[in-house]
C-alpha cells in the first residue's frame, strides 16, 4: 500500500519479472486506502506483461490484512508442500538465514511479504512467525518499501533462476 506512483512501478517491475500474485498488505503502518486503485494497477501488470513477452500472468489481489495473508497463504501444520513464506524485515532476527538455504530445492513457491514504511510491526512479525513464515533481511541499509519490493525481487528471482548452478555447502 505504497502512497502515490510508487506501487505502479513495484507492480509494472513485478509483473516483468513474472511474478503470479500481487495481494496488497493493509499493515497497521499503512495509510488507509489503495483499493480504488485496482483496476488500474491490474492494467499496468497487464500491459508490463505484453512487454516483457512474460509468459506468467500478475494478477493483483484486492488488500488484505496481513492475518488475512497469513490465513489464506498459511504454511502453519504443513501447509502447502513446496510454499516458502517469507517476511522482509528490516533488521535481522536472531533466526534468519540466507536465502540460499531458504530457497532450497523443496521450495517451488514463494510468498514474499514487503513491510510498510516503518516496517511489520510487531505484532504482524508475530502472526507471520505463527503462520509458519520465515524472516529474510535485506542487509544492514533501511530501504524505503518500494525499494525494499524491488530489491527482494531481484534476488528472489536470480535465486530460483539459478538455483541449479548452486553449490551446497551444507
Amino acid at each position: 500500500m505504497l502512497k502515490g506512483n510508487k506501487l505502479d512501478d513495484v507492480v509494472r517491475m513485478a509483473a516483468e519479472a513474472g511474478v503470479r500474485r500481487i495481494a496488497l498488505l493493509a499493515c497497521s503502518r499503512c495509510l488507509p486506502g489503495g483499493d480504488g486503485r485496482l483496476e488500474r494497477l491490474q492494467r499496468i501488470a497487464d500491459e508490463a506483461l505484453s512487454q516483457s513477452g512474460s509468459a506468467v500472468r500478475t494478477v493483483v489481489e484486492a488488500p488484505c490484512t496481513p492475518s488475512q495473508l497469513a490465513e489464506r497463504y498459511s504454511l502453519a501444520a504443513g501447509g502447502v508442500l513446496g510454499r516458502l513464506g517469507l517476511f522482509f524485515h528490516e533488521s535481522p532476527a536472531t533466526d534468519v538465514v540466507s536465502l540460499h538455504r531458504l530457497c532450497g530445492p523443496a521450495a517451488t513457491e514463494v510468498v514474499a511479504c514487503i513491510g510498510p514504511e516503518g516496517g511489520f510491526s510487531p505484532a504482524e512479525v508475530d502472526l507471520f512467525r505463527a503462520a509458519g513464515f520465515k524472516p529474510a533481511w535485506l542487509g544492514p541499509a533501511v530501504m524505503r518499501a518500494e525499494s525494499a519490493a524491488v530489491f527482494a525481487l531481484a534476488a528472489l528471482r536470480i535465486l530460483y533462476l539459478e538455483r541449479s548452478a548452486w553449490i551446497n555447502n551444507e
